[in-house]
């Protein structure tokens, strides 16, 4: 799987290519957000906006990742307009961890 990683202002857009259930996913979705968390940078989105499915190992990435920035004072944002990743996403209520957003104007 490939991410794109793309600046707009404060933020950096991890965009993948491809579905984020492929294998090997939460592995290179990890080792790029806390390379950019290495890097200094505050506001990390993962644009699942192409994902119409994610799993388990991907939300496990999300979370641990979420933790390693909270303690660099960073955030990881998910950006998503797949009804089934939203749903996926919130029932585990992992919105009460991560912030999701459904398109990038909600970012400050």
């Amino acid at each position: 799987m490939d991410l794109t990683i793309e600046k707009k202002g404060k933020h950096i857009f991890l965009r993948a290519t491809h579905d984020f259930s492929l294998p090997g996913t939460a592995k290179i979705l990890s080792e790029k957000i806390n390379s950019l968390l290495s890097c200094g940078e505050k506001c990390i989105v993962i644009d699942l906006t192409h994902a119409a499915i994610i799993n388990s190992a991907v939300i496990g990435a999300i979370i641990e990742c979420h933790k390693e920035a909270t303690c660099k004072k960073a955030e990881v944002i998910v950006l998503t307009t797949h009804n089934r990743a939203i749903e996926t996403l919130l029932r585990i209520h992992i919105d009460e961890v991560v912030r999701i957003i459904e398109n990038e104007s909600q970012l400050d």
